[in-house]
């Protein structure tokens, strides 16, 4: 197996997190179509089952600065979703480790979780794949978890080629 490289920590503020519960007459895909029409990017997404009867809780990131207009075309094109169906969360930031060979190391992860749980900051979304382990937060602590994981990840003292992590 690959050893991990970090190479480095990245940080996108003014992000929001939208989770809407949907109803069996729609769908995650009718949701994507809405708002795909309404030109909203999508980040992050986990799209989950709430019960057997095909509703579903989407949850996803996107810019704050569209959160309003996304929730709004929602309401008026997503059929039978209502007001107390959706739920949007302001002020997210997603910091994300980037580097080679991250999935499947749990060191990388174990570093993440332990400087997080450290200063009591809550992890609210994650995702992770060969390159790149993103996390979403308050926006509040993205400044202070991005120091806090280059010094974790010793990136203050980073080669040119980053820093191979050993295996514990």
């Amino acid at each position: 197996m690959e050893k991990p490289v970090v190479r480095s920590i990245v940080c996108q503020k003014e992000q929001a997190r939208l989770v809407v519960t949907t109803r069996e007459d729609s769908s995650c895909v009718n949701l994507l179509k809405v708002l795909d029409r309404g030109h909203i990017e999508l980040d992050m997404l986990t799209a989950l089952p709430v019960d057997g009867k095909g509703h579903f809780s989407v949850m996803f990131t996107i810019s704050s600065k569209v959160a309003q207009q996304a929730s709004s075309l929602l309401l008026a094109h997503l059929p039978g979703v209502q007001n107390h169906d959706i739920q949007l969360a302001s002020h997210m930031a997603k910091v994300s480790i980037v580097g080679v060979g991250l999935r499947g190391h749990a060191q990388i992860l174990q570093i993440l979780f332990e400087t997080l749980a450290a200063k009591k900051i809550q992890v609210l979304a994650s995702t992770i794949s060969e390159t790149r382990v993103s996390i979403l937060i308050e926006e509040e602590y993205a400044e202070l978890v991005v120091r806090l994981l280059h010094r974790a990840y010793h990136l203050e003292e980073e080669t040119e080629n980053g820093r191979q992590l050993e295996s514990a």
